[in-house]
C-alpha cells in the first residue's frame, strides 16, 4: 500500500462521481393496513413518510431505510418485510417498503409491488476492487492473520519479529492453499498506537460526502489476493469469475445496467481480465490506480530476497517464505513487455581475479530460467507467462466500450531491479539493489502502469510533494 494511495483514491471521485438522476422504474404499494396508526411525527429518523417521498407512495405507507441502525440489518427483519433486492422493481439495496402499523419494527406486514409509472432517483453503483494485501484474511479460529498489526509490531510479543503467525497464508507447490482460511472485508484503516494506516476509509468518506452510501451505491470487492489473476481455486474458479458475479449482481440494481469501477494495483489486472474475456462487460467508467500491467521488479525482490512492501512491521523474510507458491507473486513479475520497454531488471555480477567483477543483465527468457534454477515455482512462472500475452498486457479496454481513466504515478523514485553478486565460481553470494531508480509510484514503474490505454485528458500523474493532480505526460525514464 503506497503512502500516497489515499490521495490517489480520493481523486478517483472526481472522475467517477455523477449527480443523482431519475430513471423510469415504478413502485405502487397497495393493501395498506387501515389500523396502522403510526404517528409519523414520532417516527425515527431512518423512516421516510410517504408524503416526503417524490415517488408518491400511498398515504398509509412508509419507506424504511433498512440499514443496520434501525433494526440491526436485514438479517433479523421479519420474513413479511420486502427487501428491495427481492422486489420486482429495482430499488437501492438498503431500502425496505413496509406497512406502518404500531408493531412495524417487530412484525412487518407484507405489501404488493407493481409497476405504476412512478419515477425513482438512483445512482450507478461504484465498486472498488483492491490490490494485493487489500483484503483481510482469518485463520480457522477466526483470528486475523492478515492484517494483525499488534502481532506484527508489538515488541512485547515473541511472534512480532518473525511474523510466522502468517505461515498459514502459504500455498503448496501445486499452487493451492495449505490451510482452510476465510476472507473478511476490504481493509478500511488499521491503527496501532498512534499510527493509522488508511486504505479505503478516506475514499468511502469522500463518496459519502457526495451522497453515496456504503453497500447501497458504493461497494467493495473482497477477494483472496493470494490467487492473483492466474490462480485457480479448488473448485476451478478464478478471481475474474468472482468479479464477474459481483458486477452482474450490481448491474441488475443499476439504473444504467452498468457499474463504475475503481481498481487499485492487482485489482486492475483482475478487472482487465474480466473486460477482455466478456463479450459485453457491464462497466461504465473505470479508474485504474497504479496498476502493474507489465509487472513490477519489486515482486521479483519479494520472491528472491524478501521485502516488507513498505509496510512497517512486516518481516521481509516472512513474506518471502509465504510468497513462494502464491500465484499472485508470479502474476506481478516483470513481463516480456516490461523487458521490451525498460530492459533488464535482474543483473548477475560475478567476481573475477584481481578483485574485479563482470556484470551481465539478463533478458526475459534468461530471467525466467534463473527463477526456476533458484527454486521458484515453475508452474507459477508458466501460468503467469500464459496470462501476460501481448494482447493482455497492452489491452485497450475502450474497445469494449469502457470509459477508462488511468492514474499512473507521482514521479517517485521506484525500485529498478536486483543484482545477484556471485563468487568467482559462479555461486550466489548475496543480493543487492540496483540503486538506479525508475520513475513511478514507489512500487509500479510508470511504463507498467501506463500500458493501459486512456485518452490524454484521462491519463493523470500526481506531482510530489503536494500531490496536486496535474495534466502531464512523462517521457520514458524521466523523473
Amino acid at each position: 500500500m503506497n503512502l500516497y494511495l489515499k490521495t490517489l483514491l480520493i481523486l478517483s471521485i472526481l472522475l467517477i462521481y455523477q449527480p443523482v438522476f431519475a430513471y423510469d422504474r415504478s413502485v405502487t404499494i397497495s393493501d395498506a393496513d387501515e389500523e396502522w396508526g403510526m404517528d409519523m411525527d414520532q417516527a425515527g429518523s431512518d423512516v421516510l413518510d410517504s408524503s416526503e417521498v417524490e415517488a408518491g407512495y400511498g398515504e398509509e405507507s412508509i419507506v424504511c431505510h433498512g440499514d443496520e441502525i434501525w433494526n440491526n440489518g436485514f438479517d433479523v427483519i421479519s420474513s413479511n418485510a420486502i427487501d428491495a433486492s427481492e422486489s420486482l422493481v429495482k430499488l437501492s439495496i438498503e431500502t425496505l417498503i413496509c406497512h406502518g402499523d404500531e408493531s412495524w419494527n417487530d412484525g412487518l406486514v407484507s405489501v404488493e409491488i407493481d409497476n405504476a409509472g412512478t419515477v425513482i432517483n438512483d445512482k450507478t453503483p461504484v465498486l472498488f476492487v483492491p490490490g494485493i494485501l487489500g483484503t483481510k484474511i482469518k485463520d480457522q479460529n477466526g483470528n486475523f492473520i492478515w492484517v494483525d498489526l499488534d502481532r506484527m509490531i508489538n515488541p512485547l510479543r515473541l511472534d512480532s519479529y518473525s511474523d510466522d503467525f502468517m505461515d498459514p497464508l502459504s500455498f503448496d507447490s501445486n499452487l493451492l492453499p495449505r490451510n482452510n482460511l476465510s476472507l473478511d472485508n476490504v481493509i478500511k484503516s488499521e491503527s496501532y498506537l498512534h499510527t493509522t494506516y488508511n486504505y479505503t476509509e478516506g475514499l468511502i468518506n469522500e463518496f459519502a460526502s457526495q451522497g453515496y452510501a456504503e453497500n447501497r451505491d458504493f461497494f467493495t470487492f473482497p477477494y483472496d489476493w493470494r490467487y492473483g489473476v492466474s490462480g485457480k481455486y479448488p473448485d476451478g474458479k478464478t478471481n475474474r469469475d468472482l468479479l464477474m458475479l459481483k458486477i452482474e449482481e450490481l448491474s441488475e440494481k443499476s439504473p444504467t445496467g452498468r457499474v463504475d469501477v475503481i481498481a487499485h494495483s492487482l485489482g486492475g489486472l483482475v478487472v482487465k481480465k474480466y473486460i477482455m474475456d466478456m463479450p459485453d462487460p457491464k462497466i461504465g467508467k473505470l479508474v485504474f490506480v497504479g496498476v502493474p500491467n507489465l509487472g513490477s521488479p519489486r515482486s521479483m525482490l519479494a520472491l528472491l530476497d524478501g521485502t516488507d512492501l513498505g509496510i512497517f512491521g512486516l518481516n521481509p523474510q516472512e513474506f518471502k517464505k509465504i510468497s513462494q507458491n502464491l500465484p499472485v507473486s508470479y502474476d506481478l513479475l516483470p513481463t516480456k513487455g516490461y523487458y521490451t520497454k525498460k530492459g533488464s531488471y535482474l543483473t548477475v555480477t560475478k567476481s573475477v581475479p584481481m578483485g574485479q567483477s563482470q556484470s551481465i543483465g539478463l533478458n526475459y527468457e534468461e530471467a525466467n530460467t534463473y527463477f526456476n534454477d533458484s527454486g521458484l515455482n515453475a508452474a507459477g512462472t508458466m501460468s503467469a507467462g500464459n496470462l501476460h500475452s501481448v494482447q493482455y498486457d497492452f489491452f485497450d479496454v475502450r474497445t469494449k466500450g469502457v470509459d477508462a481513466y488511468n492514474i499512473v504515478g507521482c514521479k517517485s523514485d521506484t525500485y529498478r531491479g536486483l543484482i545477484d553478486y556471485q563468487t568467482i565460481g559462479g555461486e550466489h553470494s548475496y543480493y543487492g539493489e540496483d540503486f538506479k531508480t525508475l520513475s513511478g509510484d514507489d512500487t509500479v514503474p510508470f511504463e507498467s502502469a501506463n500500458s493501459v490505454v486512456a485518452s490524454d485528458e484521462k491519463n493523470s500523474i500526481l506531482k510530489k510533494p503536494n500531490m496536486v493532480k496535474c495534466r502531464a505526460q512523462m517521457e520514458s525514464g524521466k523523473k
